[in-house]
């Protein structure tokens, strides 16, 4: 699909918004938009296909990236978030196929649509952008803020298995720079909103 839409696009002066995922750096230190790609799951390296893609056929003054990291908000039914807050509700059993430092950084739906927004409205933004929430958790750190807040306990499973593409400090200091985005929202708050119900 991606290659036949940079093949239609690529003699044309069409602008294309490619969403991404920070995913794509694989794991490491600090990663910014100039970051080598290391893409660690099948779901990482066809985002980084893709990108390369459009990045060959698409005249780059017409091509913006944004890479999203975690999302979540009120209806999301699947990831991490909806599953701490439905076993919040039921019988508080957990179980991981890492060993709980898989480290994420979350970004709500609201703020993602914000930065989207931004970016379609300014003709002149081409390039890659990192789009990130102010939250970042482990596994273990999220559990344990759940926890703290509510005083209670999950019963948490973990298998003994490195994560996957955790990067340890991630900027998005190119996206702000360039369009003023500034998430409004934050995952400690919702998390506690939402299982205050």
């Amino acid at each position: 699909g991606i290659s036949n839409l940079a093949q239609v696009l690529s003699h044309q002066s069409t602008r294309v918004i490619h969403i991404s995922s920070v995913s794509v750096y694989g794991s490491g230190g600090l990663c910014n938009e100039e970051s080598r790609l290391n893409p660690e799951t099948n779901y990482a390296t066809a985002k980084a296909f893709a990108e390369r893609i459009l990045a060959r056929q698409i005249n780059p003054d017409n091509l913006s990236i944004l890479r999203l990291s975690n999302l979540y908000g009120v209806t999301q039914g699947k990831g991490i978030i909806a599953y701490l807050m439905r076993a919040f509700h039921a019988d508080r059993h957990l179980k991981f196929n890492n060993a709980g430092d898989l480290l994420r950084y979350y970004l709500h739906i609201d703020d993602c649509v914000t930065a989207i927004v931004k970016m379609v409205g300014d003709d002149s933004l081409s390039g890659i952008y990192n789009v990130i929430g102010e939250a970042k958790y482990t596994v273990k750190e999220l559990i344990s803020l759940i926890e703290k807040r509510f005083n209670m306990e999950y019963r948490t499973e973990f298998m003994q298995v490195s994560p996957w593409e955790n990067v340890e400090d991630l900027s998005a200091a190119k996206l702000k720079e360039a369009t003023s985005f500034q998430p409004s929202w934050h995952l400690s708050e919702f998390i506690e909103k939402e299982l205050e119900r």
